[in-house]
C-alpha cells in the first residue's frame, strides 16, 4: 500500500482546487464568441481543447491514485467500492434529482426562465417510465455528472483492473489506450494511470523522475497544443479522441511536475493553504454550479453586452464569482445542516 506523505496531500488538495477552477472555465464558455475572433481565440486557448482540457483527465488521474493506494488484495478491492457507494453513488442520485428540481422551479419563476435553456419536463412520461430514468440517471439529466457516472463504472471494473494492472502494468495501460483512446471524454487510461503509481511506486519516487527537463518538455508540449487548438487548420487533428487521450496524458505529467517547481516544500505559505481549505469544497462546487452557471452567465451578458472585450472578461471573471457563490452556499449548509450536508458530498 501506498503512503501519501503530508506534502503530496497538500499537493492533491491544491491540485483538485485548481482543477475544479478549469471545469467552471470549461463551461464558462459563450457560443457567441464564434463571432468574436480575439474572444473565440481565447476560448479556445483555455478550453477543452486547450489548457484546462486536462482537468478531467486529472481528476481521474488523483481517483485512481487514492482509491488504490489502500489496495492490497481484491478484499481491498471490494470495501473501495463499497465506500464508493455512499461518497459516489448517493450524491450521483441525489444531484440529479436536484438537477432536474432546480430547472423546474426555474423555469416557472417570473424574469428567470428566460436564463433557463432546457425543459426538463419534456424528458419525463407516466407512459414511459424506463425512458424517464433512463434520462435521468444514465444521460445523466445533470450534464456536469457525467464525469461522475464514468468515475462510477471504472470503480465497479476495479477489481478486474486491479489484477491487470498488478501483473501487467504499463501493458494494459497501453491496451486500455489502444481500446478506448478512441472514445471521446473516456477517462479509463488515466484512471489506471493513477492505479499504476499507487500499486507500483511510490509518490515520491513518481515525483523524482518527473525532473525539472521532463516537466520542462511536458509543459511546453501542452502549451503548443493549446496554441493548436486556436488554429482552424489543425482542428481536425486536436479533435481526434487518440491525440487527446495523449496530449491528456502529456498534461497531467505537466501540470503535476510543475506544481512541484513552482510550490516546493520551502514556498508553501498562506496562499497553499487557502487552496487547500478550499479545495474541502471543490465536490459541491462541482456538483452545484448547474443550472446556476449558466444563470450567472447569461445575465452578466445581457447587462454588459456583447463584444470582444466583454466574452473575454466575463469569460475569465464568471468561474470564480460561480466558485464564490458555490462556496458561500456549500459553507452555510454545512454550518445550519451538517448532516444533510454530508450527505450531499458523500460524506466529504
Amino acid at each position: 500500500m501506498m503512503e501519501i506523505s503530508n506534502y503530496n496531500s497538500k499537493k492533491i488538495a491544491i491540485l483538485n482546487a485548481v482543477a475544479i477552477l478549469m471545469v467552471l472555465l470549461l463551461h464558462s464558455y459563450y457560443i457567441e464568441a464564434a463571432d468574436y475572433p480575439i474572444a473565440q481565440c481565447v476560448q479556445k486557448f483555455t478550453g477543452t481543447l486547450g489548457l484546462s482540457g486536462v482537468a478531467v483527465p486529472l481528476f481521474y488521474f488523483m481517483s485512481g491514485l487514492l482509491f488504490f493506494k489502500s489496495v492490497a488484495s481484491m478484499k481491498d478491492c471490494v470495501k473501495g467500492i463499497h465506500k464508493r457507494v455512499r461518497s459516489l453513488l448517493v450524491p450521483y442520485i441525489l444531484w440529479n434529482i436536484i438537477f432536474v428540481g432546480w430547472y423546474v422551479v426555474l423555469h416557472f419563476v417570473p424574469g428567470v426562465s428566460q436564463f433557463v435553456n432546457s425543459d426538463m419536463l419534456s424528458h419525463f412520461s407516466i407512459a414511459h417510465p424506463l425512458d424517464s430514468l433512463e434520462y435521468l440517471f444514465v444521460e445523466p439529466a445533470g450534464f456536469q455528472l457525467w464525469f461522475l457516472r464514468d468515475l462510477i463504472v471504472y470503480i465497479a471494473f476495479t477489481p478486474l483492473l486491479w489484477i491487470l494492472l498488478k501483473r501487467y502494468p504499463w501493458l494494459t495501460l497501453v491496451g486500455l489506450y489502444l481500446i478506448f483512446g478512441g472514445i471521446a471524454r473516456c477517462g479509463i487510461t488515466y484512471f489506471a494511470l493513477g492505479g499504476i503509481i499507487s500499486m507500483h511506486y511510490s509518490l515520491e519516487e513518481f515525483n523524482h523522475r518527473l525532473s525539472k527537463p521532463v516537466v520542462l518538455v511536458c509543459v511546453l508540449l501542452f502549451v503548443a497544443n493549446a496554441v493548436m487548438a486556436t488554429i482552424p487548420e489543425c482542428n481536425h487533428l486536436i479533435g481526434n479522441p487518440y491525440w487527446q487521450q495523449g496530449t491528456n496524458i502529456v498534461g497531467i505529467l505537466a501540470v503535476w511536475g510543475f506544481y512541484d517547481v513552482v510550490n516546493t516544500k520551502e514556498k508553501q505559505g498562506k496562499l497553499s493553504d487557502f487552496f487547500v481549505f478550499v479545495s474541502k469544497y471543490c465536490f459541491f462546487i462541482y456538483l452545484f454550479h448547474e443550472p446556476a452557471f449558466n444563470i450567472i452567465k447569461k445575465l452578466s451578458l445581457k447587462i454588459v453586452g456583447v463584444n470582444d472585450l466583454s466574452l473575454i472578461v466575463l469569460y475569465l471573471v464568471n468561474p470564480i464569482v460561480m466558485a464564490v457563490v458555490a462556496f458561500a452556499v456549500g459553507m452555510c449548509i454545512k454550518k445550519l445542516m451538517p448532516k444533510v450536508y454530508g450527505v450531499l458530498v458523500g460524506g466529504r
